[in-house]
């Protein structure tokens, strides 16, 4: 887990803390690498994105809509940028990425039937399913959705299984619709790939 609450020039985000602790309590001791603060840097995330068979960023995504290849993930010493993870293929079909930041699959206003987006980057990178957001999520939900989604996906057999990511997201995301949150909020979340 790449874990940043907090980059100079961004806002804060404090639920990443309840988020980490959510997935500590879902997830197995051995299954949960987490690369938090200055340890999320581009360095140590791009190694990690070459071994992981899954990741999960809790961070602030951007998308550049002037440049989507600028479109990036904000780490603690820089942005992990598109153009970035297309040049690293993690060939690892049977994998997956969950992006708990904000804008991670935003299209473009001016080319909507072409996807150049952090989400499809992942994909395109080699993920086999990815988890992103269509605009900006709430912080404050972040963690439950999080933690549903691999609590549901350990109790599928107890092993991270990319193939079942797209019911472990329908059922958080169910969830958090039925919590009463307005639609704008459980919507931007959308799985791509298998």
């Amino acid at each position: 887990m790449v874990a940043q609450p907090k980059v100079d020039n961004f806002v804060a985000l404090p639920s990443v803390q309840e988020e980490l602790t959510g997935m500590r309590q879902a997830l197995p001791e051995d299954k949960l690498i987490v690369l938090e603060g200055e340890r999320a840097n581009l360095v140590n995330v791009t190694r990690a994105l070459g071994k992981a068979t899954w990741i999960h960023f809790a961070c602030h995504g951007h998308q550049e809509q002037g440049n989507p290849l600028e479109s990036c993930l904000v780490l603690s010493d820089g942005k992990l940028m598109i153009d970035s993870m297309i040049a690293n293929r993690f060939e690892n079909a049977d994998s997956f990425a969950f992006l708990s930041a904000c804008h991670t699959a935003r299209g473009l206003p001016e080319l909507p039937d072409e996807m150049l987006h952090i989400t499809a980057a992942l994909q395109c990178a080699g993920f086999g399913a990815v988890v992103g957001s269509a605009w900006a999520i709430a912080d404050k939900d972040a963690p439950s959705v999080a933690s549903r989604f691999y609590r549901y996906l350990m109790n599928q057999g107890g092993e991270l299984d990319p193939t079942k990511t797209a019911d472990a997201l329908r059922v958080a995301i169910t969830a958090l619709r039925r919590s009463g949150v307005p639609a704008h909020r459980w919507a931007p979340f959308l799985h791509v790939g298998i």
